[in-house]
């Protein structure tokens, strides 16, 4: 024979279509690990007054976005206490400008801070914190 031997072109094809296939798949899981983060969630604006009074605590809503109930919780030095709080004498609810909520602390002393977190889309996140 001449010296060629058929049998060493095949393994050239099959190191060649590994190496295609171990770089599509490497592609491929960077895509996916690209493409399946989730949308950031817009974070609602906000900007409120607090205002003390004796025995009293009034939450302002100067502008920003409105919150929907469920979607937002006020904690007061660091605890839940959104059901606490009342919009014109009943629970409140939504929250747009111009709105105020109330709130009327359990052993009259005012708080030393209040957060505005919004819940919205998953996650927890501090749009306002206000130390008084």
């Amino acid at each position: 024979m001449n010296g060629v031997h058929p049998e060493n072109g095949i393994a050239d094809i099959l190191g060649a279509i590994v190496l295609v296939s171990v770089v599509t798949l490497g592609i491929a899981i960077a895509a996916a690990s690209i493409i399946s983060h989730s949308v950031p969630q817009k974070i609602p604006s906000l900007n409120i007054d607090v205002k003390n009074t004796t025995g009293m605590v009034f939450l302002t809503h100067n502008g920003g976005d409105s919150l929907h109930k469920g979607e937002y919780r006020i904690l007061v030095n660091g605890q839940d206490r959104t059901t606490s709080f009342l919009k014109g004498g009943a629970a409140a609810g939504d929250w747009s400008a111009g709105e105020t909520l109330e709130y009327k602390p359990s052993d009259g002393r005012i708080p030393e801070s209040f957060q505005i977190v919004y819940t919205g889309g998953g996650n927890n996140q501090v749009i306002v914190q206000v130390f008084t």
